[in-house]
């Protein structure tokens, strides 16, 4: 796949992969390695801040002081659009792209974005979101396009190889995030049975039942076997 004004063409389907040159992480450690090069007069930098109804991306574009923000719909390939305007741009200033780097807010849109990105040969990385540190001194004022600032520094920061910015997490294939699952699964399944549980107590405690843990118990057991 050709994006206009990308020194180096982006092939569709081949994902973009770390440098297996240092050492691979260890299995425990859930995230995502620092990368490998610092950002450069080629390096296009993009976050997004992900809506139900939208998408605000801001973009660091080499050679052009504004920093240009668009909202876009909720599509993917709008937003590669719009990657390609921006390159279009740097090579018309004079600062061909050779790389593009990606990042968003881990959230409820899971890593199916990460993962089409980085089939496009594009850096994505997915930021925790309690590991960007905000100002607790007074009541932040908290808006989209002020939260893709916050995640601009900490982003750009971190690709600079300083940690303390932020941290990113590791992004799981589709097999990896199926495989967890039954799991997640389970886990509601028994937080809901609790919350039936202790609504039974609380019924039984106004009618002055006592000692009611165990009838509490067989009435669920009674309505799941029914």
């Amino acid at each position: 796949m050709r994006i206009e004004g990308l020194a180096t063409p982006l092939k569709t389907g081949v994902p973009y992969e770390h440098d297996d040159r240092l050492p691979a992480a260890p299995a425990h450690d859930r995230h995502e390695q620092m990368p490998r090069r610092p950002c450069s007069g080629s390096t296009l930098v993009a976050v997004i801040e992900l809506g139900q109804q939208g998408w605000l991306v801001a973009g660091i574009v080499p050679c052009i002081e504004r920093h240009p923000m668009k909202k876009l719909e909720v599509d993917e390939a709008a937003l590669l659009k719009l990657l390609q305007r921006r390159c279009e741009e740097a090579r018309k200033a004079g600062h061909p792209i050779k790389r593009i780097c990606v990042a968003f807010e881990a959230g409820r849109d899971g890593f199916w974005l990460a993962r089409w990105l980085r089939m496009r040969c594009i850096e994505a990385y997915v930021i925790h979101p309690t590991s960007v540190s905000v100002s607790r001194e007074h009541r932040r004022a908290k808006t989209d396009r002020l939260d893709t600032e916050l995640l601009k520094r900490a982003f750009v920061g971190w690709l600079r190889g300083e940690t303390e910015h932020c941290s990113m997490a590791a992004i799981p294939t589709l097999e990896e995030e199926d495989g967890k699952r039954p799991t997640r699964e389970r886990e509601s399944l028994v937080g809901e049975r609790t919350r039936i549980v202790n609504r039974l107590k609380s019924c039984l405690v106004r009618l002055g039942i006592r000692g009611f843990t165990q009838i509490a118990h067989c009435a669920v057991a009674f309505g799941d076997n029914r």
